[in-house]
């Protein structure tokens, strides 16, 4: 150290200076309870200057209350804004600096997911699309988590277009968890959140972004408070509105309370992490009213979700199999495993007394023990792990999409429908979709209709091919993927010309 006598003054002015200008209570309170930790360690360490600073500012202490009483409280940043503008150059930049967003045209975009995207494997196609079409203008950083290390093909794939990936793996020693007690396991996992917590905030603090956008509602637990920044989530499915369902269709009055449970809790913890950030984005239009009318979330905005239509396109070379059906889902998603037991228990047998010779093929990874004891060979056939849809989907005659529960969009449907398959789904299934009923598709209200749908279809090829043509032209039409990333395009432009709040007034 230097001057004795000037270490102890800078010492001292800190502690008074703290102490006038702190108005958080809490702030306040942390800084009590460490502060006897701060002098054990001085002390064992032989130094007893934080000691003599910290009594010199007591003596101050008359002082520093007879200004906060009687000097006015200047309209100012709360502490916490302060201390995260002085450490993070996002919120730096985009606060203070007058010219704080970059010029039209190419942005820097950084995407936080708790699920890495996935082609071939789930739902998580639709963010694929979105970020290479984004990628065309902007440069996007990918920080994602990763379940194990056989996911690093996924994470070249998105390299190809992404400017950087980064992940983190929840399972990295995923052989060895797979015998440990569920302590460790739960462990791993544990690290993994406050790295994934660490890594946000080293982006934020380092990198010169002009946006935050966060994948899934879980992501946001990993986020700081965003919401005077331009940040937005992609909402892919309102857990409320699964719950709000589970309960309404629940039979028995224990059903019932679990699910009415379920529902107000995720109500509570939903519109919480909304809040977080500026503006939040529905890929349906029934999920986007019930984020504004149940949870209030302040104006959510809807992008039509889009698929590949130059990707998904019908094969000509490749015939269909006769009595031929499919079915596409992940099945760690609870909705897929919920729809294909309805499928088995109350349409399937249906169809085999009907159809003798009906095939079905379900595609889709982590199908449980209960599905996979509907296999039998050359009649009933599980897939796991398809790298290529296209020449599955192109030799089933129809697509089943018997989903009974959850919300949001199902992409399933639009990659089948760009095929130009024959699809039968339930009402449920169309949520957020504009088909029409035997004109796009064929929609289903009970077990019944949806077992004469798609008997109808087996045994009509004619009606299957005008199905398939009008639902092929649709999606071109009105869900392409160059349509998704426009209106991601213009949530941007929307969320760079809101003005940054006057620091003066707050």
């Amino acid at each position: 150290m230097g001057n004795p006598r000037i270490d102890y003054l800078i010492a001292r002015n800190l502690f008074v200076l703290f102490w006038k200008n702190v108005t958080s209570a809490g702030l306040f309170l942390s800084h009590l309870v460490k502060l006897p930790f701060r002098f054990l360690l001085d002390i064992s360490r032989g130094r007893l200057g934080i000691l003599r600073a910290f009594a010199g500012a007591l003596l101050k202490v008359p002082e520093v209350v007879w200004n906060r009483l009687v000097s006015p409280s200047p309209r100012r940043l709360s502490d916490q804004e302060a201390i995260a503008a002085i450490h993070h150059w996002f919120f730096y930049r985009h606060r203070y600096l007058t010219n704080g967003s970059r010029p039209a045209g190419s942005r820097k975009i950084l995407v936080v997911s708790k699920r890495l995207p996935r082609l071939g494997v789930d739902g998580s196609w639709i963010l694929v699309n979105l970020l290479k079409g984004l990628s065309a203008r902007n440069e996007i950083t990918l920080l994602s988590f990763i379940e194990t290390s056989q996911d690093q093909a996924h994470v070249d794939r998105l390299k190809e277009f992404c400017k950087e990936v980064r992940t983190i793996t929840l399972y990295p020693y995923h052989r060895e968890l797979k015998s440990a007690f569920l302590f460790s396991k739960l462990l791993a996992v544990f690290h993994a959140c406050l790295m994934m917590r660490r890594e946000v905030r080293n982006e934020l603090r380092n990198g010169d972004y002009d946006l935050v956008q966060c994948e899934y509602l879980h992501t946001l637990n990993f986020i700081p408070d965003l919401r005077h920044y331009p940040s937005l989530l992609t909402h892919h499915e309102v857990l409320s509105l699964v719950y709000e369902r589970l309960f309404r269709r629940a039979a028995t009055w224990t059903e019932k309370l679990s699910a009415f449970l379920k529902w107000r809790l995720m109500r509570v913890y939903e519109r919480r992490l909304c809040r977080k950030v500026r503006s939040v984005v529905a890929l349906s239009a029934v999920d986007r009213d019930y984020l504004s009318r149940r949870l209030k979330v302040d104006r959510p905005c809807l992008a039509q979700s889009g698929v590949d239509v130059d990707f998904f396109r019908a094969r000509p070379d490749v015939g269909e199999r006769p009595n031929s059906l499919i079915f596409v889902g992940f099945f760690k998603h609870p909705p897929n495993v919920q729809g294909m037991s309805y499928f088995f228990r109350e349409i399937w047998p249906g169809i085999l007394e009907e159809a003798p010779d009906a095939t079905l093929t379900v595609v889709g990874r982590s199908a449980p023990d209960h599905l996979l004891a509907h296999s039998r060979k050359g009649r009933v056939e599980f897939l796991d792990g398809v790298e290529d849809l296209r020449p599955l989907l192109s030799s089933h005659a129809v697509f089943v999409a018997p989903i009974v529960s959850g919300a949001g969009l199902r992409g399933k449907l639009l990659e089948a429908m760009a095929m130009g398959k024959a699809v039968v789904a339930t009402r449920l299934c169309l949520d957020g979709y504009g088909f029409h009923h035997d004109r796009e598709l064929m929609v289903a209200d009970s077990s019944a209709e949806f077992l004469q749908h798609t008997l109808e279809l087996l045994r009509d090829p004619l009606k299957r091919r005008r199905l398939g043509d009008n639902a092929r032209a649709r999606v071109e039409g009105e869900y392409s993927s160059p349509r998704f990333t426009a209106d991601y395009e213009k949530l941007y432009a929307d969320l760079s010309s809101v003005p940054r709040q006057d620091n003066s007034t707050r």
